[in-house]
C-alpha cells in the first residue's frame, strides 16, 4: 500500500513514522541505524519501490529491510511548474529553502543531487530541474521548477 507521511518532517522520520505505523512500535530516529535506500528489484517479497536495511542501536541484534515507497517528485509538478522566488545570485541551498516554504516540504540539501544545475532567475522566472540523490530516503526522480526573482 502507498502511505504518504508528514512531507514537513524530515526524512529519516517520515521513514520511522512508516515503520512505527506499520508494526505498532514507538521508536525514535535516534534509536536506529538506517541504512541507504535501494530500489526495490524483489517484487515477490513488495510490490514497494524502495528497500533499506534498518537496525535497532541497542538492545536488539540483527538488521531487517524494511520496504516502503519513495515519493516521486514528479508529483511537486502535478499542479504545473511552480515559481520559487529567490534573490538574484542564489545558492541551491536558497532554491532548496524556497522551495521547502513553496510545498511545506523539509527536503535536505543532502537529498539533491550534487549534478543538479542551478539556474539563473530572471523576473519571468528561468526553468530549473531538481534532481533527487539515489540516497534520499523519501523522494525519488526529479521536478521543474520554474526560478524567479522576488
Amino acid at each position: 500500500m502507498k502511505r504518504i507521511t508528514d512531507i514537513s518532517k524530515p526524512s529519516d522520520q517520515q521513514v520511522v513514522d512508516l515503520v512505527n505505523l506499520d508494526n505498532s512500535l514507538s521508536l525514535v530516529v535516534s534509536d536506529l541505524d538506517i541504512g541507504i535506500p535501494k530500489v526495490n528489484d524483489n517484487l515477490q517479497i513488495s510490490t514497494c519501490n524502495t528497500v533499506l536495511k534498518l537496525a535497532k542501536k541497542l538492545g536488539a541484534y540483527g538488521v531487517v529491510d524494511v520496504y516502503y515507497d519513495r515519493i516521486d517528485m514528479s508529483v511537486f509538478n502535478k499542479i504545473g511548474t511552480p515559481n520559487i522566488k529567490v534573490s538574484a545570485s542564489p545558492t541551491l541551498l536558497d532554491v532548496l529553502n524556497a522551495f521547502n516554504t513553496f510545498y511545506s516540504s523539509n527536503i535536505s540539501i543532502n537529498e539533491i543531487d550534487l549534478s543538479t544545475t542551478l539556474a539563473t532567475p530572471t523576473i519571468n522566472g528561468n526553468l530549473m530541474t531538481v534532481k533527487i540523490s539515489h540516497k534520499s530516503l523519501v523522494y525519488v526522480g526529479e521536478c521543474v521548477i520554474n526560478l524567479k526573482l522576488l
